[in-house]
Parts: C-alpha cells; sequence; structure tokens
C-alpha cells in the first residue's frame, strides 16, 4: 500500500510539474499588445448582417457621428459625438452626472472581436454624478476611469456619444471597453 501511494504521489507531482511547465504567463507589455491588437481587429471588423456597404466598425461609428476626436495616439481613447448637446463644454469644478451602457471588447467563440454588453445606468434613478478634477483615484474607486472623465469633457448638455476606451484609461484589467453616454447635468 505504502508503494502504491508513493507511485501515485510521484505521478501527481509529474504531473502538477508538467502543468506548471506549460503554463504561459505574459508580461505587461504583451497584454497591452493584446489588448491593442484585438481592439484592432473590433474596430477593422466587417459585420456581415444590415451593412451592404461593407463598412468596419470605426467606419459605421464614424458614419453615424456628427463629429469625432481620435486620440488614439496620446490617450488611447476615439470619441464619437452621436447627438451634439447644448451649451458651454463642463469646466473644472463643474458637477455633472451621465447615463451609460458599456460594453467589454472581447473575442467571442468563433474567435471574433466583438463588445459585449457588461453595464448600465439607465434603468436607475439616477445618474452617475462626479465633478469635473475630482481626484482620479477616487473616481476610479466609483468605476469613473480617466477615459469616461476625458470623454465628459468634450460633451455638452444632453449631448450623446459612444467613446471607445483602452484599459490604460479605463479600469486598468487589459481589456478595451466601449460607453454609449449621455451627459444628463450640469451645474451652473
Amino acid at each position: 500500500m505504502v508503494k502504491f501511494l508513493a507511485k501515485l504521489f510521484s505521478l501527481l507531482a509529474i504531473i502538477i510539474f508538467v502543468s506548471c511547465e506549460t503554463t504561459k504567463y505574459q508580461s505587461h507589455n504583451q497584454l497591452v499588445a493584446a489588448e491593442m491588437e484585438l481592439l484592432d481587429e473590433f474596430l477593422e471588423y466587417v459585420e456581415e448582417d444590415d451593412n451592404p456597404e461593407g463598412f468596419t466598425t470605426k467606419e459605421l461609428l464614424t458614419d453615424m457621428a456628427v463629429d469625432t476626436i481620435d486620440h488614439s495616439l496620446e490617450s488611447g481613447m476615439i470619441y464619437f459625438e452621436m447627438k451634439t448637446g447644448s451649451g458651454d463644454l463642463p469646466k473644472a469644478g463643474t458637477e455633472v452626472g451621465y447615463r451609460y451602457v458599456s460594453y467589454r471588447i472581447l473575442e467571442d467563440t468563433a474567435g471574433i472581436a466583438r463588445a459585449f454588453a457588461s453595464g448600465s445606468n439607465y434603468y436607475q434613478a439616477n445618474p452617475e454624478y462626479f465633478t469635473i478634477g475630482d481626484d482620479a483615484s477616487s473616481l476610479s474607486y466609483r468605476g469613473i476611469y480617466p477615459g469616461i472623465v476625458e470623454a465628459i469633457t468634450n460633451m455638452r448638455l444632453f449631448g450623446k456619444s459612444t467613446v471607445i476606451i483602452p484599459s490604460p484609461i479605463g479600469p486598468g484589467d487589459y481589456v478595451s471597453r466601449m460607453y454609449e453616454l449621455e451627459l444628463t447635468y450640469m451645474s451652473k
């Protein structure tokens, strides 16, 4: 019985050792590169249904937008203004409220980069509030990431935008997000 247990233990040790050897660890730079590659695939994907022109995702969003801001070379944010609001842009010290629908950009089971819905506050009683210029770490703790703040500072009251935010200006989890934002409140 002891010999049997010793052989079993040895076999388990070999299995664990081999499985540990095949585990693939990625560095921060590799994870960021993989995220950016997936984001590029998402933006360049051509959806076959309801798209007779053969537009890519980025071309479709650009075509639907009234204005765009491409900060992909600076912060990484790509901003599509879908409806221009009224009034001035929010400045430091302005309290703002916004509604959102968020999507995570991931591969589906067929290996195609897609946007999967991951959250919304449209059905909550109140919008999400924050003050422009608040401490970034306290905002991030509440799920208000630097990319959202950057997008909101480019919006006017009752404006609507679709924004693509890579994880360095989002939650930092190596998954890009797409948000549909509506600025619903601005203090005077």
